[in-house]
């Protein structure tokens, strides 16, 4: 009786004999599965941008809020020294984007759509000036001279007189 070569080792306890249709299927199955889970696990995206003024200046320091639209969960950010920002991490889903930042008007981008993996860079994060109110106040007293004391004396000289 002659062995067949797969007969023998790890194929023979799965009854593959000789039949390489069967080691093919088998290797298919094991591949297809062992991949299968892979395709679904990216489900989150990301979003970054620039915040800027009508000049195109940089605005550090801007919060920068992301709002998922279904679930109504928020996350906060400063826009950093150079203006930008990235959000990691987001559930696929719509977005409301706000930005603020003291001395211009709230900036409100609002159906923004982020599918699972993309990264998302907005444009265009332009800050207008807004309503800048600022109070200075002044108070004074005006003390008045004393006309009933000699302390306030000064003696005119003929000098004084010649500029005169």
């Amino acid at each position: 009786m002659k062995r067949n070569y797969f007969e023998v080792g790890l194929l023979g306890s799965f009854g593959v004999r000789g039949n390489y249709r069967g080691l093919s299927f088998l290797l298919s199955l094991l591949l297809a599965v062992g991949f299968w889970p892979a395709q679904g696990q990216v489900g989150a995206g990301s979003l970054s941008g620039i915040v800027e003024d009508q000049t195109g200046a940089i605005v550090p320091g801007a919060s920068v809020t992301v709002q998922n639209a279904a679930s109504g969960a928020q996350r906060t950010s400063p826009s950093n020294g150079a203006g930008s920002f990235t959000f990691s991490a987001l559930p696929s889903g719509d977005y409301t984007l706000t930005i603020k930042a003291p001395g211009f008007k709230q900036l409100v981008r609002s159906a923004i759509h982020l599918n699972a993996g993309d990264s998302l860079a907005l444009s265009d994060l332009h800050l207008d000036v807004g309503d800048v109110s600022q109070t200075v106040s002044v108070n004074t007293t005006v003390a008045g001279l004393p006309l009933d004391s000699g302390q306030l004396s000064s003696t005119i000289t003929a000098e004084n007189l010649d500029q005169l």
